[in-house]
């Protein structure tokens, strides 16, 4: 097995990707991180060069070490992610913290060119100009879809006998 080899790759998965899929699940608990460990360990064990692949005694074995690894690294790296946005303070979308769900629906429904403009306009902070580079889409287009989506928003948010105003900019 060396680098470039497709054909001793194409082996070494149909051998052993079934096994170490399974390990990976069985330690992450989840099917996407498991073959995301078991990939990222292929790629590793392929990018070696033969002088680090003549160490190698047992294939099965070092395959098994690297899956570990990676899916304990997953894993960590999950941890990690959850605690920061457990301890990260919270985005306010609007003054009113009761209508922050409301405005997280009503922005749901909206299409994804809609949202990028109200994001990068009111997230990021960017200006029109700004926000035309960033989408390489004409300022008049970036400006037009602001307002719409304005609009669309005000429609979303409307409850019968009550108003509730979104910003304007």
């Amino acid at each position: 097995m060396h680098r470039g080899d497709q054909a001793v790759a194409r082996a070494l998965w149909q051998e052993h990707a079934g096994r170490l899929t399974a390990l990976a699940r069985s330690l992450t608990g989840s099917h996407a991180d498991a073959l995301d460990a078991v990939q990222e360990a292929f790629v590793a064990v392929l990018a070696l060069s033969r002088s680090d692949l003549a160490a190698v005694e047992d294939e099965a074995a070092y395959l098994a070490q690297a899956v570990h690894t990676r899916s304990l690294n997953l894993l960590r790296a999950s941890a990690r992610r959850a605690k920061r946005e457990r301890e990260g303070r919270p985005l306010r979308l609007a003054a009113d913290p009761a209508d922050d769900s409301a405005l997280e629906r009503a922005l749901d429904t909206l299409p994804l060119n809609a949202r990028e403009v109200l994001a990068l306009k009111h997230l990021a902070g960017l200006t029109f100009e700004q926000i035309a580079f960033a989408l390489e889409t004409p300022r008049a287009t970036v400006s037009s879809r602001y307002y719409a989506a304005l609009e669309l928003l005000r429609g979303a948010l409307q409850t019968p006998g009550t108003t509730r105003e979104v910003a304007r900019a």
